[in-house]
């Protein structure tokens, strides 16, 4: 069978969140969130979902943010076995 390649970006989103009304040029406690993102990356996610048989090409830095992207392509059953 065949399969559906994809080709291109695969990235963890990070946003912020203050507690309280932002004060400029000051300390501003809140919240970091983080995401697996990347137009690409989430279209497979998606593909794969459905039950295709994807394969994601990109290119991941070997750092937590990489490992994470791999563990959730793997999760997602992305085959990333030709992302570098």
């Amino acid at each position: 069978m065949g399969y559906i390649a994809g080709i291109g970006a695969a990235n963890v989103d990070i946003r912020g969140r203050s507690e309280q009304k932002l004060i400029m040029g000051d300390s501003n406690p809140g919240t970091l969130y983080t995401t697996l993102g990347g137009v690409c990356r989430n279209i497979c996610e998606n593909m794969a979902l459905l039950g295709a048989n994807v394969k994601l090409v990109t290119v991941l830095g070997d750092d937590d943010n990489g490992r994470a992207i791999l563990r959730g392509c793997e999760q997602a059953g992305i085959d990333i076995s030709c992302a570098r």
